[in-house]
């Protein structure tokens, strides 16, 4: 066996049945996220760059830690993001229609948010 080749491990290649190679499994991409201070929702000037419905799902994420847990959402929360009643409810309807939150309402009260696909946008 001297003249002939020794058979190693790192000299074999497994294959399929057509010897084909096996795919290798698709690497996970990295989930990355951006911070903003929910302070900048008070200046005007970001207020007027940053949309509605963005600052209050910025909120809403925020409120229910990443979609960890349900939130009522009250206007107090929809002030924090510059927002008032009646622009609280367009931009809760524009991000149930791009199905980022589920929003459960019991008549007059306060809705309930749920994100439904958490920390993703």
């Amino acid at each position: 066996m001297s003249d002939e080749q020794k058979i190693t491990a790192v000299g074999l290649r497994i294959v399929r049945g057509k010897g084909e190679t096996p795919t290798r499994p698709r690497r996970q991409l990295k989930r990355e996220f951006a911070q903003i201070n929910l302070v900048r929702f008070d200046d005007p000037i970001w207020r007027r760059r940053i949309p509605a419905w963005l600052r209050l799902y910025s909120i809403i994420q925020h409120r229910t830690k990443r979609g960890t847990r349900n939130w009522m959402l009250t206007n107090d929360d929809a002030a924090a993001a510059g927002l008032n009643r009646q622009h609280k409810y367009r931009a809760l309807r524009e991000l149930e229609a791009m199905r980022l939150v589920r929003v459960a309402r019991q008549g007059r009260r306060n809705p309930e948010v749920t994100l439904v696909l958490p920390g993703l946008l």
